[in-house]
């Protein structure tokens, strides 16, 4: 009939296990019982053979890959899951561009998750077990096990769900949620994408640095960012290529296997804690000094402005102290803070002469540096920012709004949702689901009551701002 369309058939070596499309539409992966894989052009031929196994490659996905921030120039990555307890990594050239990864089972579903820049893939199959791995292969996670081989896991477009398949006939489905890791110092900014690359701004430049490795902490002093892995640590020094990149210099690494709970950078040494204890770190990697504490370190962050001028960290403990520690010779107390309930985060303004203090109840509690009285409290806070220039402006999410307000009084609430981490201008930085979001906050109604209470000065420090 008029409405029947020929179809060409193709001839291929043996029995086809899976099949995937690259995310452009140029390149169809297809993997054989024989243990072969092979890719194809849109007109059907056969373009390039990626190696030959003797154990059939059951899966195979495409991972989007980009190599910076900001390219606009796409490239995919095929990931094959071998009968031979592997995966291993292929570019659309045929090229094998990573070293293949041993797995503990027999691979039956691989699965992307669907951001822009594939943060992970979904490992599922014999034994009911299921992990989620990043774009090297390396395991982040086990997902709970099942009763029976996973044939088939999807996740969903955002990668914060995941559906799986069993031989059983049921299917289970769970939400997954990997947390949001930041860090800043003035205009700068870093966070993790995904779970290998770090994403570097200031102002309208961005960077990335990527790694082949789990970032766990991050921290920033100036232009240098430190980064922890499992087993090392990478200081860079950051700076400007032109007039949209920020340029990355690895300076200094060293191995560091030891699970850290905070991890913060001090001028020219790394603090980072264990339970109880501190230790600081040389950036060459050698321990200088170490101290034990009388409850354990939830947070560290930089120390308010000491009498003598000298670098100070502040820590947060589990019990609710907050203490303001010399960094040298062997962190010496110069003032000490008792409180009741834990603190779960420190915030310091620009200028170190006021600290916030949210506690394991949510509750916000604002102090001035030198006499340690509280400013302002508030309960119910999920997300507390200084403004990046004026210390006594502040920004905090409560109860599904965010409040912006200043140190004496005056403030603005708006409808947003999501956690503050940089206020800048008349703009703020929202993490929303791993996703950052910026917003433009209207400061008419905070300088109408500045111009009421004719509060000329605070309303000009405003001003400047915008």
């Amino acid at each position: 009939s008029s409405t029947t369309r020929k179809v060409t058939k193709y001839k291929v070596e043996s029995k086809i296990l899976a099949a995937a499309w690259s995310r452009n539409g140029d390149h169809l992966a297809l993997s054989h019982e024989s243990g072969q894989v092979g890719l194809w052009d849109v007109h059907g031929n056969g373009m390039t053979v990626l190696g030959k196994s003797d154990a059939p490659m059951w899966c195979l996905t495409w991972i989007p890959d980009n190599a910076t921030a900001d390219c606009n120039i796409a490239t995919d990555t095929l990931v094959v899951g071998s009968w031979k307890k592997n995966i291993s990594f292929w570019d659309e050239c045929g090229r094998n561009t990573k070293r293949s990864q041993n797995i503990d089972q027999l691979p039956c579903s691989l699965s992307c998750s669907g951001e822009t820049h594939g943060s992970f893939i979904i490992v599922s199959g014999s034994g009911g077990r299921s992990s989620i791995r990043n774009r090297d292969g390396n395991k982040i996670a086990d997902l709970p096990k099942q009763d029976s081989w996973i044939w088939q896991s999807c996740l969903s477009l955002l990668g914060d769900r995941v559906a799986i398949g069993m031989d059983s006939g049921s299917i289970a489905m769970y939400s997954l949620s990997c947390p949001f890791i930041w860090c800043s110092d003035g205009y700068w900014m870093a966070w993790r994408k995904g779970t290998t690359d770090i994403i570097v701004n200031h102002g309208d430049r961005f960077g990335r640095i990527r790694f082949h490795g789990d970032v766990r902490r991050i921290s920033m002093s100036g232009k240098v960012l430190a980064v922890k892995l499992p087993d090392k640590v990478f200081i860079y020094e950051l700076g400007m290529d032109d007039n949209t990149r920020i340029s990355s210099k690895c300076i200094h690494s060293f191995a560091m296997t030891r699970a850290d709970d905070c991890f913060h950078l001090s001028s020219k040494e790394l603090v980072v804690s264990k339970d109880d204890r501190l230790l600081l770190f040389s950036f060459e990697g050698n321990m200088l000094v170490e101290c034990t504490l009388k409850s354990r370190v939830n947070c560290i962050s930089a120390g308010v402005i000491t009498k003598k001028g000298m670098a100070s960290i502040t820590v947060g403990l589990e019990n609710g102290d907050v203490l303001n520690l010399l960094v040298r010779p062997t962190f010496p107390v110069d003032f000490e803070l008792q409180r009741t309930h834990g603190v779960s985060e420190i915030i310091q303004s620009p200028n170190q002469a006021v600290f916030a203090v949210i506690d394991d109840e949510r509750t916000l509690y604002v102090y001035h540096g030198s006499t340690r009285k509280i400013i302002l409290s508030e309960k119910d806070v999920a997300g507390f920012v200084f403004h990046t220039s004026v210390s006594h402006f502040i920004c905090y999410s409560r109860r599904g709004s965010l409040i912006i307000q200043t140190l004496d009084g005056y403030s603005a609430s708006f409808q947003l949702q999501g956690k503050p981490v940089m206020f800048n201008g008349s703009g703020v930085l929202l993490a929303i689901n791993n996703t950052l979001i910026r917003k433009r906050l209207s400061m008419v109604s905070i300088l109408k009551q500045m111009f009421a209470h004719g509060d000329m000065c605070s309303a000009s420090s405003i001003v400047s701002t915008l």
